[in-house]
């Protein structure tokens, strides 16, 4: 790929960066998550899966 320039020669700080970006877009997204959620995405649908029933999952 010519984005991320992946080749023969290994890029450590792209890998990171891409790494670093990642993890700071699942923050982001677990902390909002989980200012008005029980459980996680996918606990949540797994607890349904395995219950047969749909859980609450609010805070409220």
């Amino acid at each position: 790929m010519v984005l991320l320039r992946i080749g023969d020669e290994p890029d450590y700080g792209m890998a990171f960066s891409v790494g670093a970006g990642v993890f700071l877009v699942q923050l982001a997204f677990s902390l909002l998550w989980l200012r008005r959620a029980r459980y996680g995405p996918f606990e949540w649908v797994w607890r349904c899966l395995t219950w047969w029933r749909v859980v609450p999952n609010s805070r409220g």
